[in-house]
């Protein structure tokens, strides 16, 4: 089967580079095209049976000027603002499919959501690059018209830089009127949930939208935008406003539990602002200053009964040093027992049912393994081993997981490396965060023997070829000398795997 030729203006922008070259590389003849292109090699490309416009909504004009193409080639634009993309593009004679990625670069594929602007041409490729993204399972959602696209992007992509720009002039003539030291960073220190949330959107409008296009979204988007949004800062600066505040927030109420949503909404939001209150915590306090684990307990039994006094406790582990079941059971001694590490000796036992066998022969007094993943599922050695021996449950907690991809000492970059190596579990919990930001290194998965901390050990001492990246904690890059050249390649922000302290049955 022939592969369709494709142009791609703006191979080398965030979007070009890390969304639409993965996607189309291997299923096409792929022209990349930047601005350092030849006249030769854009003519060439410009006979290309799709031709993809990755640039800004202003430059598509330049990049078309004089360009001639026949009805039988596509143009694909994925442009944040339309107007005016439909006449330039039909007059090239070529026929146009409007879309739009409504999220950033790096993006994992299944959490992307794209928008079909306007009717779909009755072009074969049109198809064909919809079909490329119902493979990666994309979320698709389409409008009616260019119009009804950019009315509501100047809501949705437009609300958060004017958020932004309130916030930022507000601060700095708040600060003028005020005697006291008023900075940002201050404030976040200060930090309440909902402000937390609001200055994390402040930050990701600043960090991660180009300034070009921050502008455009303020002023090109829509000419209603603007004009609206200095109408409603007219409307605040009059006191009568406030004078119906209380029966206006009544309405805010009544509008936000009209939407259609699940009966859980308001607290999944209520978790996520949580979630984001934590963040700025630990950012400008440090973790320090945070009196709680973020380890979640379930069951916890007396510390008298989970370490005796007066000895030392062996306690056998699911895995090896620097494993995530022995990271879990270093934070749960020190951080939920308090008790140092002079209290209890390590015993490595790589499997769960070699832990709960120990633990039923008295081999150990106590154990600790782990028995399911927030993203992963249930382990099902374990489930299986703990129908199979019998013992008394101690602790049940879950611990965040921050999986790393650790290299060896001479390896300084991850592109150094051909391969990412690890286990299945630890690999399924990355996959998309792979696909997406370095889809071009291969994946060689391990056995299920194969524990996270024993693949950086063989990677220390040399079993495993230098170039490989393995999965493991930040413990076992200490424990065994690595480099840490990624973190939290999870996919999962929440991901959480449940961990079983046990003895003897009595």
């Amino acid at each position: 089967m022939t592969l369709p030729t494709v142009a791609l203006f703006g191979a080398r922008g965030d979007m070009g580079a890390h969304v639409l070259t993965p996607l189309l590389e291997k299923k096409s003849q792929l022209f990349p095209l930047r601005r350092t292109s030849s006249a030769e090699e854009i003519s060439r490309a410009l006979t290309s049976e799709i031709i993809i416009l990755s640039v800004p909504q202003s430059a598509v004009e330049d990049v078309l000027r004089g360009v001639q193409l026949s009805p039988s080639q596509l143009v694909i634009d994925i442009c944040s603002v339309k107007h005016n993309l439909r006449e330039t593009v039909t007059a090239t004679g070529a026929q146009y499919f409007s879309v739009h990625p409504m999220n950033g670069p790096h993006t994992p594929w299944t959490r992307q959501k794209w928008v079909t602007v306007g009717e779909i041409p009755n072009h074969p490729r049109a198809q064909w690059f919809l079909d490329l993204l119902s493979e990666k399972k994309v979320m698709m959602h389409s409008v009616t018209s260019a119009e009804e696209h950019d009315l509501l992007m100047s809501i949705v992509l437009g609300m958060p830089q004017m958020v932004s720009v309130f916030l930022s002039e507000f601060l700095r003539r708040y600060a003028a009127q005020s005697s006291e030291t008023l900075t940002l960073e201050n404030v976040l220190k200060c930090t309440s949930p909902s402000f937390a949330s609001l200055i994390k959107a402040h930050f990701q409008a600043v960090y991660s939208v180009p300034l070009w296009l921050r502008k455009d979204l303020l002023l090109d988007v829509s000419p209603k935008f603007l004009d609206t949004c200095q109408e409603v800062f007219r409307a605040l600066a009059d006191d009568a406003f406030f004078e119906r505040i209380d029966a206006f927030m009544q309405q805010q109420l009544k509008d936000a539990r009209a939407i259609r949503a699940p009966q859980n909404f308001e607290s999944t939001i209520l978790e996520y602002v949580t979630q984001d209150f934590h963040l700025m915590n630990e950012t400008f306090l440090g973790r320090a200053a945070a009196t709680a684990s973020d380890l979640y307990v379930q069951k916890l039994s007396p510390i008298g009964d989970i370490l005796p006094e007066g000895s030392q406790v062996s306690v056998g582990i699911h895995g090896i040093r620097g494993a995530f079941t022995d990271e879990a059971w270093h934070r749960f001694a020190t951080e939920i027992l308090h008790v140092p590490e002079s209290r209890f000796s390590v015993v490595e036992l790589v499997h769960s049912a070699n832990v709960l066998r120990a633990v039923a022969q008295g081999e150990v007094d106590r154990g600790i393994f782990a028995f399911a993943n927030s993203g992963s599922g249930g382990y099902v050695e374990s489930i299986q081993a703990m129908g199979e021996y019998q013992f008394d449950v101690l602790a049940l907690f879950t611990m965040p997981i921050n999986m790393c991809i650790l290299g060896h000492p001479d390896i300084h970059d991850i592109y150094q490396l051909d391969a990412f190596f690890g286990h299945p579990i630890a690999l399924s919990q990355c996959r998309l965060t792979l696909a997406q930001r370095w889809p071009d290194i291969p994946v060689e998965p391990a056995t299920d023997e194969m524990d996270t901390a024993l693949s950086a050990k063989l990677l220390a001492t040399g079993a495993l070829p230098k170039t490989k990246g393995v999965f493991a904690s930040k413990r076992a890059a200490e424990f065994y000398g690595l480099k840490v050249l990624a973190e939290s390649v999870h996919h999962d922000p929440r991901n959480a795997t449940a961990f079983a302290v046990v003895r003897r049955r009595a």
